[in-house]
């Protein structure tokens, strides 16, 4: 693994079914930039090996952001333990903070 960011909003389509909502996830950036990428983007640097993501959970602990199967829907991001649906990434605002 090269890098890990932490994910801090999640943009979403709520015409979609749950799994497949996410659109973009994204977070703060050490410098005081942004980041944003898709869920594709995201899927594929999973796949790869070369990045990981995760969310603060349950008093700061990293929860790290994997790939599912849906037998309707296909593939789609959430986090360890979320099982059926991204109830986590779902949760987090949808707002882009303004970088620093």
């Amino acid at each position: 693994m090269n890098t890990s960011y932490e994910i801090e909003f999640a943009l979403r389509d709520p015409s979609q079914c749950p799994t497949q909502q996410i659109t973009h996830i994204g977070g703060a950036l050490p410098s005081g930039g942004i980041w944003k990428i898709t869920t594709k983007e995201a899927m594929e640097a999973i796949r790869s090996g070369t990045t990981r993501y995760f969310v603060r959970i349950d008093g700061g602990l990293r929860n790290y952001l994997i790939l599912r199967t849906h037998p309707l829907y296909g593939v789609f991001l959430t986090i360890e333990k979320d099982v059926r649906e991204p109830k986590t990434l779902l949760s987090l605002p949808e707002v882009v903070p303004t970088a620093a």
